[in-house]
């Protein structure tokens, strides 16, 4: 056999080759697979109904646990009503497992004892710790008859013991060590029981004990209904730093956590009811740059039900969550409540927001909704980088879209009415101002979320072109897609006998830009006003270029005509924004200085190269190109203009 996958383990190949006759034979088997290799030989014979042999060879074990070698071993005999398989014993390097069982018809036994059996042999079955170190030692023995009793004990040992959590987000810095760790059981024909203990080696940290009591094997086996449980599993960690618990989200893990669990009920049906709480607890939230202090954290129930308390403080302010774990007939459920005052939930470089939510929150395997208020009543956003990706049109048609069956499965509802206060502060690309009013947010995030409200702009101003400009009383009204709001925003210079501002109307996605002014003034004259205080007719030619780069940059309405509104009142030629995109798009001045030589000076909108190029008119077929800029260079330029055929 070749490529066998058996749950939790993947068998390269198995090889079993028997040669021979039924009264004596060999029998060869090779196994090899990641997780063990083995290899045994046989030689026995079959007769008078039973048969008999002895190992030859027997060896196995894998690249971390060793080899384990067949030491002691005696003749083996198997038949319809009786096995006997004498002592044999495996050693390596360290190490040694006994194992024996004979059965005579009536009665069955087993026993065996190592030591220094290491942890690794197991590693293909320990998915849960990528790192779990030391060996194994102890004895076992089990006993039984017809009568489907069973009795027997023993007790495994964990020596030199560690063990560290190391998995994909969750880490723990310094491996953990175990002492006193072990696993014990006793049966007889009146009770089982099981003791187990895990004392880690931590200062302020309880060994993890539990003992858990029931009837006979016989009694569960027949009446599991009727088989009654009792137990205890109990611990305490003084701190959570000793821990030493890291993650991406979170760091400085602190607090007292207690857990007490009784255990209960049948085999059938186990009830496991206890409380587990978390005092003085503290953690930082490293994306939202805030740290939860006085964390007190109550849980308690059974395995239905599991109801949750927590209350925490961050910032001057302090949040609290009321919540239940439920199994259902239609599968579980979590509801919580959470409400909070003056709650810090963000403290970066870019934001500081402070909020008072009002929300519930319900989550199934199918379904997360969130519905409620929250009130923001002092913010002070100030962003540094800004997300230049571009949403794709709503005519295209994305093929092969990848998307995980657990995502599309599960949805969200959200419902949520947002409340900006009086103290909301914004800064940002040249703006800064306040925020007010209600915005309600709906829908699904992972599809369209609607938002439907209206945002005012209060004591705003807006620094463009080195001119600061007043916003007050600006208008975002959503009714739609929250993405796309409709935006109504003044930004006003006033003068003394002149106000000349700029009106910014229509949706987010296709907004529009026009000039105003009291008294009215032609479109330029506006521009001139906003950006250099004076009209048209007193700016200079260095200041033509500003108001040209101006008209391209706040994307006006009638941008062209304003450009040859400017070139008409300094006597050019050309004046106009040039390039076939944004990053190189450059405005260019051009004058003929007399019918055979022309002047132009261009520079980048978005960049500061500049170009000054200068023609001249040899002949009517021959000229010259002088160009310095970025690169440099002369050209000496033949034009030819063939005669048409008529």
């Amino acid at each position: 056999l070749a490529g066998l996958n058996l749950p939790e383990l993947t068998i390269d190949s198995v090889k079993l080759d028997i040669s021979g006759t039924q009264q004596a034979h060999q029998i060869n088997l090779n196994v090899i697979s990641p997780a063990i290799q083995l290899q045994a030989m046989a030689n026995g014979g079959f007769e008078q109904q039973q048969w008999q042999g002895i190992f030859s060879q027997f060896s196995f074990g894998n690249d971390k646990a060793g080899k384990w070698q067949l030491g002691e071993h005696s003749l083996i005999t198997l038949s319809a009503d009786k096995q006997a398989f004498p002592q044999h014993c495996w050693s390596s390097e360290k190490g040694q497992l006994c194992l024996q069982a004979n059965h005579d018809g009536v009665k069955w036994q087993t026993a065996g004892n190592f030591k220094a059996v290491p942890v690794s042999l197991f590693d293909q079955f320990v998915v849960e710790l990528e790192q779990l170190t030391g060996s194994l030692r102890g004895k076992f023995s089990l006993a039984g008859d017809e009568s489907k009793a069973i009795t027997g004990n023993g007790e495994v040992y964990l020596d030199e013991a560690s063990v560290q959590l190391n998995q994909t987000a969750l880490n723990q810095k310094e491996p953990l060590h175990l002492n006193n760790t072990f696993l014990n059981y006793q049966l007889d024909k009146n009770q089982t029981s099981v003791q187990l203990n895990i004392e880690p080696e931590l200062a302020g940290v309880s060994a993890i004990k539990a003992d858990i009591k029931t009837v006979s094997i016989v009694d569960i086996s027949d009446h599991p209904e009727q088989a009654e449980l009792n137990g205890e599993l109990k611990t305490s960690i003084a701190d959570l730093t000793a821990l030493q618990l890291s993650h991406p989200a979170f760091d400085g893990v602190k607090g007292r956590f207690d857990m007490n669990l009784s255990i209960a009920g049948t085999v059938s049906q186990p009830e496991i009811i206890g409380k587990a709480t978390l005092a003085h607890g503290q953690v930082k939230l490293v994306d939202a740059g805030i740290i939860l202090k006085n964390i007190n954290a109550d849980i308690q129930g059974d395995i239905d039900k599991v109801d949750i308390k927590l209350k925490a403080d961050s910032g001057e302010g302090n949040v609290a969550i009321n919540g239940r774990y439920a199994l259902l007939d239609k599968g579980w459920e979590l509801s919580a409540d959470v409400t909070g005052k003056n709650f810090e939930v963000m403290n970066t470089t870019e934001a500081l927001v402070i909020a008072e939510p009002d929300i519930s929150v319900l989550v199934t395997p199918k379904l997360t909704k969130v519905t409620g208020k929250v009130l923001i009543p002092r913010a002070s956003i100030e962003p540094t980088q800004f997300n230049s990706s571009v949403s794709p049109s709503s005519d295209v048609v994305v093929i092969n879209n990848q998307t995980t069956e657990d995502a599309s499965l599960h949805k969200t509802d959200i419902n949520l009415t947002i409340s900006l206060g009086d103290k909301v502060n914004i800064k940002a690309l040249g703006f800064q101002g306040r925020l007010t009013g209600d915005l309600t947010v709906s829908g699904d995030p992972q599809d369209i979320l609607i938002g439907n409200g209206l945002i005012t702009i209060k004591d705003g101003s807006y620094l463009a072109y080195g001119q600061l400009l007043k916003v007050d009383d600006g208008k975002i009204r959503f009714a739609g897609p929250i993405d796309n709001p409709e935006l109504d925003i003044k930004a006003v210079r006033e003068g003394k006998t002149v106000t000349a501002g700029l009106r910014i109307e229509g949706n987010v996605s296709s907004p529009q830009a026009t000039l105003f002014s009291s008294p009215d003034m032609s479109q330029d004259n506006i521009l001139s006003y906003i950006l250099l205080g004076k009209p048209i007719d007193q700016a200079s030619a260095t200041d033509a270029a500003l108001l040209a780069s101006a008209a391209s940059g706040m994307g006006l309405q009638n941008g062209a005509m304003i450009g040859d509104q400017i070139a008409n009142t300094f006597g050019l030629d050309e004046f106009a924004i040039t390039g076939d995109s944004k990053e190189n798009a450059a405005l260019t001045i051009g004058k003929a200085l007399s019918p055979k030589l022309y002047l132009s000076y261009g520079i980048g909108v978005f960049d500061s190269i500049s170009t000054v190029e200068l023609r001249y008119e040899l002949t009517k077929i021959w000229s010259i190109k002088a160009e310095s800029g970025s690169q440099s260079g002369v050209d000496l330029m033949y034009t030819y203009e063939p005669k048409s055929d008529k």
